[in-house]
């Protein structure tokens, strides 16, 4: 029950809706990917923040502390999110918690989030995991912003006279 605050300049990523429309559309399992620095967990932080009062519970994992024991109990729930920031699940990680329990999560009305940085040595096997199935929703972000994005950024920027982003810049 911790407080989250965000930086100011923080802004509402477009792929947000697509991980809300996964978790409404019965889809146990959601990984986000992108490259290290797109964004991914300010867009899972806007996801806990705009799916507060949906779901029994939610959790948020920015830290590798769950474990069997831990990921055992979060299935025992009913109408629950757990949201896993680029990390904390490694690809063993996934199958065991994750992948292993599809049916159960569906049972239980549960939602997994799980973001991935491309980058990581377990993205490939991730991605391949997630092919294999419809329980899996795939959701991509980029270290570019969108139009939408970038006119929202640079609104905030401008008043902390920050110089403009353009186009295409990456973070």
């Amino acid at each position: 029950n911790k407080e989250i605050v965000l930086p100011y300049f923080f802004i509402e990523r477009d792929v947000v809706a697509k991980i809300k429309k996964s978790i409404s559309e019965n889809i146990p399992i959601t990984i986000l990917y992108g490259p290290n620095f797109s964004g991914k967990t300010y867009a899972l932080i806007q996801v806990l923040k705009e799916i507060g009062n949906t779901y029994e519970e939610i959790y948020f994992f920015k830290d590798k502390v769950i474990g069997n024991m831990g990921f055992n109990s979060l299935l025992k729930k009913k109408n629950i999110v757990a949201i896993f920031d680029a990390g904390v699940l490694n690809v063993d990680d996934f199958k065991e918690y994750c992948q292993k329990n599809i049916s159960i999560l569906q049972q239980q009305h549960n939602r997994i989030v799980v973001a991935v940085n491309v980058s990581d040595k377990d993205y490939e096997n991730t991605y391949f995991i997630s092919r294999m199935t419809d329980s899996i929703s795939l959701v991509g972000i980029q270290n570019t912003l969108s139009e939408t994005e970038l006119k929202s950024f640079n609104e905030k920027c401008t008043k902390l006279n920050i110089i403009e982003r353009r186009n295409k810049n990456t973070f």
